[in-house]
């Protein structure tokens, strides 16, 4: 019942969008040190009730080459696919999935090259701003609608085909965040 009373005062609190496709770019992932990847994003609303409503994510990842002191150069590309969970206006969880081809070249440790298979796992909790929130209710009545997207999370590396020598070993969990900018259609 509590359940229930929640999920009505957020449904009548505020409108949900009427945007259900949106595209973002992520801009901070090629900035990090040790990061250095670049993603684009495609984002289609599941479901609605009022406020609430479920997105599948979908992703194009590429990180074109890095050096990382303790392992070699890394290049990496692959999709990603998640599912973000919206509760109240922009406010919203993520899962996300990465699969990809992971190429080591030049091992600090053998100097041999490395191919694997990987999965990487994330979690996101984060909000997503459109223009239209900022007070500009204009914005509403474009048919295209710029937004900012900012999260936070936690992410692991879940699985290696081919595990490589590393000069330390890597900590189970590492922090992960965006910065998404982009458009809802």
């Amino acid at each position: 019942m509590l359940f229930s009373l929640l999920t009505a005062l957020v449904v009548s609190q505020a409108p949900a969008s009427t945007r259900w496709l949106g595209v973002e770019l992520n801009l901070a992932w090629p900035l990090v040190p040790g990061v250095e990847m670049y993603q684009a994003r495609g984002t289609a609303r599941l479901w609605s009730a009022g406020s609430l409503h479920g997105d599948l994510m979908f992703a194009v990842n590429v990180r074109p080459g890095v050096f990382r002191e303790n392992e070699g150069t890394f290049r990496e590309f692959g999709p990603g696919v998640g599912y973000r969970q919206f509760f109240w206006r922009g406010l919203h969880l993520e899962l996300a999935a990465y699969p990809s081809f992971a190429r080591l070249e030049r091992n600090v440790v053998t100097g041999a090259t490395y191919e694997a298979f990987a999965l990487t796992v994330e979690a996101y909790g984060g909000y997503r701003l459109l223009l239209s929130e900022l007070g500009f209710e204009a914005a509403r009545g474009w048919p295209v609608e710029p937004l900012v997207t900012l999260q936070g999370g936690v992410g692991a590396n879940v699985f290696l085909s081919n595990r490589w020598p590393t000069a330390s070993p890597d900590a189970p969990l590492f922090a992960v965040g965006s910065l998404l900018v982009g458009a809802a259609f």
